[in-house]
């Protein structure tokens, strides 16, 4: 069984080349008691396969450095949904358009405690 500990979500018209973090903010939940972080990214209000996007992960971490890291990223993707562990207290994505043209995303962030 599974459930929510903490979950955002933003629907967000970019540009080509242009990030989520540039023209609002990361996308950030609280993993401090999660197993794992589920991203979702559709084409927005249409719910259609996203248009080319690539996508960045960082942790926080706290133990003595109070700072976030990079994780990992993927790039030229259309996937519609990512699921990685959940390290750290808290974790954020940035998304920024690749397909050439203007887009638009629906995103939605979900730590996830498995019981």
């Amino acid at each position: 069984m599974t459930h929510t500990e903490d979950i955002t979500t933003t629907t967000i018209q970019l540009n080509n080349s242009e990030s989520l973090s540039g023209v609002s903010d990361y996308l950030e939940v609280s993993t401090d008691q999660a197993d794992r972080v589920a991203v979702y990214i559709d084409g927005g209000s249409t719910g259609n396969v996203p248009a080319q996007y690539d996508l960045e992960h960082h942790v926080y971490k706290s133990a003595g450095v109070d700072d976030w890291f990079f994780d990992h990223n993927v790039s030229g993707e259309t996937a519609r949904s990512w699921s990685v562990p959940a390290t750290g207290p808290r974790w954020r994505i940035n998304l920024t358009n690749t397909s050439g043209g203007t887009a638009q995303y629906r995103i939605v962030v979900e730590s996830i405690v498995e019981d």
